[in-house]
């Protein structure tokens, strides 16, 4: 297995990109500033960004919490929380 020196190495080979949002986008109280240079970097590339979470919260709660912490939407394409999957399968089963 090869070595990575740089995030930016891999880049040009893949279209899309998926990010956990808790422990690699923020810390729940603040975003990383490195992580959202990388979504920036990212962008300028014309990468798609999905942003995935394993919270119970429907997304708009998850994209709310984004935008509070200061991230703006135009860094991602996509977001989806465990929680929405939960509530869209229930909606299309049950309901």
């Amino acid at each position: 297995m090869k070595n990575i020196s740089s995030f930016k190495n891999v880049v040009s080979k893949y279209d899309y990109f998926l990010f956990d949002q808790w422990g690699v986008l923020h810390n729940g109280h603040k975003k990383f500033i490195e992580a959202e240079k990388c979504l920036e970097y990212l962008k300028l590339e014309n990468k798609k960004i999905i942003l995935i979470s394993n919270s119970a919260s429907p997304t708009i709660q998850s994209e709310a919490n984004l935008k509070r912490l200061g991230f703006s939407e135009k860094l991602f394409d996509y977001c989806i929380t465990s929680g929405q999957i939960a509530l869209n399968n229930i909606k299309k089963r049950y309901l």
